[in-house]
């Protein structure tokens, strides 16, 4: 009897998949529950849930981890024994205001639409419209019991993607290209590049391919480079003054997570906060050989005054480069000056 009910309530998933745009009930998640609920795990301690038979993430802090992520807030936990990963769907392939619930550990269930997903580097994939505040780790999916992510119970999720590329790694990593990017109506232009970096992208360049395929959406520029492994190589083709680029773009480790407050200053051992203040200083850097300690303050990069990141990512990439620049710092009403020199690439 146990077994024909299971199989009924697959039949109804998967009838209910045919017809999905009409509005689903909180019944028609209850085998999405019965499906996924093997995913739903305790290790270390805490809940957590199956994202590959031996790994598992988790926003609770447990006895023992593989690490910890701080731009998803996320554990990544591994197991000893063969866990029970859920089918995951590609949640790049959702429309706007396609179907989606929460399901808890506990068979909560919040049911909605997706939003958006996240079109860059400063936020995450949406809820819309939810008839209950999603709980924070639970298993998002479709109406066809597909996960496409975790809820952060902030009105959006983390998708499969970021997921899937944090257990690969056993260390907290990023990729860039040292450029940062933003979208101007249907072209991605990039707007800053580091200076320390090496790379051959120019602020203005228009990407217009990437590896073969022409790019038109800001998230899959920036998500490209993210979560590219370390060192591989990717053709691009940019606009630079009215002429077509080809250049091969090397992917590193990011300095700072996605969301940080980034100055590029990062490179010399500088981490700032976003008024500019140290909140460390990088061991056997340039920072610490010339002195500088958390909490002294940027002032100014010679006559030039500067107040948040973005000023300072902006005018580190227009300073001539080969020569010595002078930044101004303040510690406790104490001001002192420090060299800085942009390498010439």
């Amino acid at each position: 009897m146990a077994i024909k009910t299971k199989l009924l309530g697959l039949v109804l998933v998967f009838s209910f998949c045919a017809w999905a745009e009409e509005a689903p009930t909180v019944g028609d998640f209850e085998a999405c529950f019965n499906r996924n609920k093997p995913a739903y795990v305790t290790l270390e301690g805490v809940r957590a849930i199956a994202i590959t038979p031996t790994r598992a993430v988790s926003f609770e802090r447990p006895r023992s981890f593989v690490k910890y992520d701080p731009f998803l807030n996320l554990y990544v936990l591994r197991s000893t024994t063969p866990l029970s990963p859920v089918p995951q769907n590609e949640e790049r392939a959702l429309k706007k205001g396609e179907w989606l619930a929460s399901v808890s550990h506990t068979s909560a269930v919040s049911i909605g639409k997706l939003g958006a997903l996240t079109s860059g580097l400063d936020g995450f994939d949406g809820f819309d419209g939810f008839t209950a505040k999603a709980t924070r780790g639970a298993i998002v999916t479709g109406v066809c019991c597909d996960m496409y992510g975790v809820a952060r119970n902030e009105g959006n999720f983390i998708g499969n993607r970021y997921l899937e590329h944090i257990v690969a790694y056993d260390t907290v990593y990023y990729g860039d290209v040292g450029a940062r990017f933003a979208q101007q109506d249907t072209h991605i232009v990039v707007t800053h590049v580091d200076p320390f970096s090496n790379s051959p992208l120019r602020q203005g360049d228009r990407l217009v391919r990437l590896d073969k395929k022409q790019v038109n959406e800001l998230q899959h520029v920036q998500e490209t480079f993210l979560f590219s492994p370390k060192d591989t190589l990717l053709n691009a083709e940019v606009m630079r003054a009215g002429q077509r680029i080809t250049l091969s773009l090397h992917v590193k480790p990011r300095r700072l997570i996605p969301l940080a407050q980034e100055t590029y200053l990062e490179a010399l051992g500088m981490v700032f906060d976003g008024g500019l203040v140290l909140r460390r200083v990088e061991a056997n850097s340039l920072a610490q050989t010339q002195g500088l300690e958390a909490g002294d303050k940027l002032l100014q990069i010679n006559t030039q005054p500067l107040k948040t990141p973005t000023q300072v990512r902006t005018l580190l990439g227009a300073l001539p480069k080969n020569q010595t620049h002078h930044m101004l710092f303040d510690r406790k009403g104490f001001h002192f000056f420090i060299t800085l020199k942009i390498p010439q690439q």
